[in-house]
Parts: structure tokens; sequence; C-alpha cells
């Protein structure tokens, strides 16, 4: 029985001391970083503000819409313009947003007309 209680402190011999606030706290100095968790956040906010939204649309264009199918085009009809675009998204930016080929061109020949007129009045 001796050895069995030899062995006991043994194990307590063997176990690392434990040290309750010997020495000096150092505390490290440096930069804050509040302006780059700030940054962060105002970054993640705006982001997903805008790409929530856009990623709704494209979906629900996507999944609704569709792409166009190619369709033979009755007698007597004219196409217009964004008709060929085969996105929806695509079809609504040149309908609503964008000026058509037509349109930058007419407006190219009235800035060139304008731009000779002075020339060829005082000939």
């Amino acid at each position: 029985m001796a050895i069995l209680s030899r062995l006991q402190n043994l194990k307590g011999v063997l176990k690392t001391p434990v040290r309750f606030g010997g020495g000096h706290a150092i505390a490290q100095n440096r930069p804050s970083r509040w302006n780059y968790e700030i940054f962060k956040d105002n970054m993640h906010f705006y982001f997903m503000l805008g790409a929530v939204p856009i990623a709704v649309v494209v979906t629900v264009a996507n999944v609704l819409q569709g792409p166009a199918v190619l369709k033979p085009i009755p007698e007597g009809y004219v196409p217009k313009e964004y008709e060929y675009h085969k996105h929806p998204l695509t079809r609504w930016l040149c309908k609503y947003i964008f000026t058509s080929y037509q349109e930058k061109y007419e407006a190219h020949l009235s800035y060139v007309w304008e731009d000779t007129v002075p020339f060829i009045s005082t000939i």
C-alpha cells in the first residue's frame, strides 16, 4: 500500500504549477482598428443595398420572362430595334435607357450639319 500512495504523490508532482498573478501584466500598444471596422461595415451595407435588389431583379427576369425565342416575323410588321436582343433585361435597357443606333446616327448627322453650315453660308 505504501507504493500506491507514493505513485499518487508523483502524479501531483508531475502537474504543472498554477501561477496566480505573478509578474507584470503588460498591455501591448497597437493602432486602433475602429476606422477599419466602420469602413468595412459601411462597405458591406452599401454593397448589399445595391446587390440584393439587382440580384432579385435579375432572378425574376430570368425565371419569369426567360430568353427570347426566335419566331418568323408576320407580314407587314416592322420589328423595333430592341426586339432583336435575346435577354429581357437587355431588351428593357435598349427600349428605355439607351439610344438606338438610328438615333445616334441622326444626332451625328445633325452635329455635322450644324458644324458645316457656317462655312457654307460664308462662301
